[in-house]
């Protein structure tokens, strides 16, 4: 696999884990905006997590 096979293939994956982070950022605005209580902000930021976790498993 050359260089631009390895960029093919980190960008992508580089790309998810940014997501996956900035997500935990974006989600105290998220629990404003939309009247969450913390149960219901947790839940979310869990079903996030188990999605990110079942994506990766399954490559």
């Amino acid at each position: 696999m050359g260089a631009r096979g390895l960029l093919l293939a980190l960008g992508p994956a580089a790309a998810l884990g940014l997501g996956r982070f900035a997500y935990a950022l974006v989600l105290p605005l998220m629990q404003t905006a939309w009247g969450l209580s913390y149960a219901e902000a947790g839940l979310l930021g869990s079903a996030n997590t188990l999605g990110y976790l079942v994506n990766q498993s399954a490559h």
